[in-house]
């Protein structure tokens, strides 16, 4: 059985078996992606909205920003993203031996 059957069966389970909840993860090789530079973020009362942006090289406007996706978030989950973001960059940085830039105040997008 290759882990693509196991995923639907698990997400689509026989008639006869009990809902247990268990989040199923799908394998990287299943899921499409997109590759994202830029982040913009707007909270609304209930959800943050994320939109992933793909900015060329050496551009350094918001104009030459090309959508590439837009994420609903509730708010309950952004907490436990945080950390487990934070967790993932102090890995990186211990296995790497060097702290990554913070790219958030870099003027990119402020310009039209």
């Amino acid at each position: 059985m290759t882990d693509a059957n196991l995923v639907s069966e698990q997400m689509a389970p026989e008639a006869e078996e009990p809902n247990t909840g268990a989040v199923v993860i799908a394998p990287v090789s299943s899921v499409p992606g997109v590759y994202a530079n830029y982040v913009g973020l707007i909270r609304t009362q209930n959800d943050v909205v994320v939109d992933f942006f793909t900015i060329e090289p050496g551009a350094n406007t918001r104009s030459a920003a090309v959508h590439a996706s837009r994420v609903f978030l509730p708010l309950t989950l952004l907490k436990g993203l945080h950390e487990a973001l934070g967790e993932q960059i102090r890995g990186y940085e211990e296995q790497w031996g060097f702290e990554l830039p913070n790219m958030r105040n870099t003027g990119i997008g402020t310009e039209e």
